[in-house]
């Protein structure tokens, strides 16, 4: 999404140095290196939020400008919105009219997900 390679290469390289040592009753374990993702608390994790959902937005508002989908209006006027970020929370406001994602799909954690309708929504 336009961020240059040494930009990414340097950030890429904090996220892979991590390395840790455990110890457990004044003794120094081994040096563990962690296969993938950032550990809990790092510093470095709201920022790399911040790019990855800058790109995303990015993304989305680029869709909604080639029509492939549509976002939701707050009034009859107003300007249509197909997303809202805060903090970590993403919220989307799209319609599917497609059935099924041909094996691409991405399921939705619902213990962690809500769904609300307009009381104006049709039921069909």
């Amino acid at each position: 999404m336009g961020y240059a390679n040494e930009w990414v290469t340097k950030i890429m390289r904090c996220v892979r140095s991590v390395r840790y040592v455990v110890k457990c009753n004044s003794t120094l374990s081994k040096t563990i290196v962690p296969e993938r993702g950032l550990r809990q608390g790092d510093p470095l994790s709201p920022y790399l939020f911040l790019f990855c959902m800058e790109a995303f937005s990015k993304l989305l508002i680029r869709a909604q400008n080639n029509n492939m989908l549509k976002g939701i209006r707050a009034s009859i006027n107003g300007p249509r919105i197909n997303h809202l970020f805060f903090a970590d929370d993403t919220l989307l406001f799209i319609r599917n009219k497609k059935k099924g994602c041909g094996g691409n799909c991405q399921e939705v954690n619902k213990e962690k997900s809500m769904i609300m309708f307009s009381l104006k929504t049709p039921t069909t």
